[in-house]
């Protein structure tokens, strides 16, 4: 470019212009050829066997999460490329960075406590960011979840839930919504009193996971599908997912989504701000969760009103939907296996009798001395888990070895509870099949046992794990002994939606109220 004094100088900028664009379409094809060979040849992950583009690029973990119906392909995948390949056996690789892991040994290495692994950037997308302390479900930093969460450790205890048990009977026939408001909402929502989704919260979070999920999938392994930058993992890097949610936004299901996310953060904010009002008038009533709450912010000035408000919204998102998932799992195939049906209440039948379970509502504690039901309930989330994704983990620095190979630090792995609680080599051969039998064979339990994770494992299990088996163990034997439960349409099958959590529908069921003079005892 000549100047003024008649000398030329370069430019970048006019030089680029200058280009021919086939030039710019033959380096673009160069570079995704060399990622191409790179991904598939020499990358750390190549001798992991798995689909071809999942090798590549992320579009193909995109493109099964929008089927709905990962868990399946991952347990063929796994089937497919398992213990018979003595090299990467129990491997599959969902990504170019990114491996599934099938060997139930390899949960306490990965998610044991103490181990350097730690939450990738999957779960910060859903962070409510309503506390600096961030929450227990998306805070990626290990040390300040541990500090966090042993400020609360108590109330979550199946002690500190069992002392609010009486609010749990005031809605054990009227869902997991209203359990949840019960407890940390202060009042119960009335979803099933009323016969209509309060407030929008269902609906809400039916429309928050799938786009969330798929959103922050797509947009890097679309745009960048060969640039390891911008191809982390499920979720985009966090300085790029606000440009992608501001551009997603004009997306109606996105919109949706986001107006669901703001309800329910609306909600949590609301129940703290109305109970402080009642604190100032001296009008509080109960000793709720929400009430041990407040107690723990007078004794730590670090655990706030923006900390109370995240542990109502962590509820009310990750607590409800999961457990309302699991006892739809445990009446559907319960009543999809007749036998084992008539067993179950048979044995809450006879405890009656006995006089072993209250009168009015049934006690948690005496709900798990009912062997079998208790083996159905585990059973039904064994084969149907709440969540059915993977749950990654990034290896920590130093790199690690797991189930005999040795992965890079940064590598992401992950256990798909879908998967591993289908082992045949710890369940038997009948692992596919719902069979509550498995949980009094002896011989396998404690290895059964450890292959379970539906509540997460180590030091992240779900928090509210004792609130769900709470309601669990004290809603499934109230309606079966008040109730003849049956399928609306016993030949069909339900349909399922894999968006992490594994949601059902076309579930419908008659209710009878049964004769108490024809209980056998």
């Amino acid at each position: 470019m000549p100047s003024m004094d008649g000398v030329r100088h370069f430019s970048w900028a006019s030089a680029l212009t200058e280009i021919n664009p086939w030039l710019y379409l033959a380096i673009t094809a160069l570079y995704e050829l060399l990622w191409v060979i790179y991904a598939h040849t020499w990358h750390s992950l190549a001798d992991v066997p798995g689909p071809f583009w999942a090798s590549i690029s992320r579009t193909w973990l995109w493109y099964q999460i929008w089927r709905g119906d990962m868990e399946i392909k991952a347990r063929k995948l796994h089937e497919k490329h398992g213990k018979t390949n003595t090299i990467t056996s129990d491997f599959v690789r969902i990504a170019p960075n990114e491996v599934s892991i099938s060997d139930a040994n390899a949960i306490k290495t990965i998610y044991g406590s103490g181990n350097g692994f730690t939450k990738t950037d999957f779960y910060t997308i859903f962070a409510s960011n309503l506390s600096p302390h961030g929450d227990h479900f998306t805070q990626t930093d290990e040390k300040k979840h541990g500090e966090r969460r042993r400020i609360v450790s108590g109330i979550y205890s199946m002690t500190g839930v069992l002392e609010s048990e009486q609010y749990i009977n005031a809605c054990s026939a009227l869902y997991s919504f209203d359990v949840v408001g019960e407890l940390f909402f202060g009042k119960m929502f009335s979803f099933m009193k009323d016969r209509h989704d309060f407030g929008g919260y269902i609906s809400a979070l039916d429309t928050l996971l799938p786009p969330f999920i798929m959103v922050v999938n797509s947009v890097p392994s679309c745009m960048f599908p060969a640039d390891p930058c911008f191809v982390e993992a499920c979720v985009l890097p966090s300085y790029f997912r606000t440009f992608v949610l501001i551009m997603s936004s004009f997306i109606p299901a996105i919109q949706a989504a986001l107006k669901g996310y703001d309800k329910i953060l609306a909600a949590a904010k609301a129940c703290v701000t109305d109970r402080l009002e009642l604190m100032k008038r001296n009008k509080v009533e109960r000793t709720d969760v929400l009430d041990k709450f407040f107690q723990i912010s007078k004794e730590d000035e670090t655990f706030g009103v923006p900390e109370i408000q995240t542990e109502a919204f962590v509820a009310m998102f990750a607590g409800s939907d999961t457990t309302a998932i699991a006892m739809r799992s445990i009446f559907y195939h319960l009543r999809k296996n007749s036998s084992i049906y008539q067993k179950v209440v048979q044995e809450i039948d006879e405890a009656v009798a006995a006089g072993q379970l209250g009168p009015e509502n049934i006690s948690y504690s005496d709900s798990i001395k009912l062997p079998y039901l208790s083996a159905a309930c585990k059973e039904a989330m064994r084969i149907h888990p709440s969540v059915a994704l993977t749950v990654p983990r990034y290896v920590p620095k130093g790199g690690k070895m797991i189930s005999g190979r040795y992965f890079h630090h940064k590598d992401r792995v992950d256990i798909n509870p879908a998967v591993v609680q289908f082992d045949k080599s710890i369940f038997g051969e009948d692992a596919n099949e719902f069979n509550p039998e498995r949980w009094f064979r002896t011989e396998d339990l404690s290895k059964m046992n450890r292959a379970m994770i539906q509540f997460g494992a180590g030091s992240r299990t779900c928090i509210g794990k004792n609130i769900a088996l709470a309601e669990i163990h004290k809603l499934i034997p109230q309606l079966l002994r008040l109730y003849q439960i049956d399928l609306a349409y016993p030949v069909n099958a339900w349909k399922t939606n894999n968006a992490w959590f594994y949601k059902q529908t076309d579930f419908k069921v008659r209710i009878t109220r049964r004769d108490k003079n024809k209980i056998s005892t």
